[in-house]
């Protein structure tokens, strides 16, 4: 809830996504800690966990250590061939750590945006992701999945090189 004066008013999830792209839009923002703070500051109340979540779903993007909206709102939808190009520079290792978990090395700022490319292309075996800021854990299915999913990875590296 929003308060202004004494009565509470609902936000929406899209007046916060809204004010979420302005707050990246307007100013350098380096951490999600930074975009939680600045959205409460505009009365949107929210969690560490509510911000990681909508910047996975606007797509955010860190350039230059900082986030950032996608450059062409509305443009067509870049297909998977197309995303793993973009995303093949920023991937340094992944290794199967357990047999549910898979942890990948990328360039530093880059790894919530290969979360986001591995959460939305519907890989077999994997569960979910969770990305720092050069690091991401990969849940996955099995030991089987998490091979072929690091298998995977490191063949998009190799397109980098």
């Amino acid at each position: 809830m929003q308060h202004r004066g004494s009565e509470p008013t609902v936000t929406t999830r899209s007046e916060r996504h809204h004010a979420l792209r302005d707050i990246v839009a307007s100013g350098r923002v380096t951490t999600q800690a930074g975009l939680a703070d600045r959205l409460r500051a505009a009365g949107f109340p929210c969690t560490q966990a509510s911000v990681s979540r909508d910047v996975r779903e606007l797509g955010l993007l860190k350039r230059g250590g900082a986030y950032a909206v996608p450059e062409e709102e509305g443009a067509a939808v870049l297909g998977a061939d197309q995303l793993a190009t973009t995303i093949a520079p920023f991937l340094r290792s992944a290794a199967v750590v357990v047999d549910h978990l898979l942890v990948v090395h990328t360039l530093t700022g880059t790894a919530n945006s290969v979360g986001v490319y591995m959460d939305q292309t519907g890989w077999p075996g994997l569960v979910g992701t969770v990305a720092g800021d050069d690091t991401i854990i990969a849940v996955v299915a099995d030991a089987a999945a998490g091979r072929a999913a690091a298998a995977r990875l490191e063949a998009i590296r190799e397109t980098a090189r």
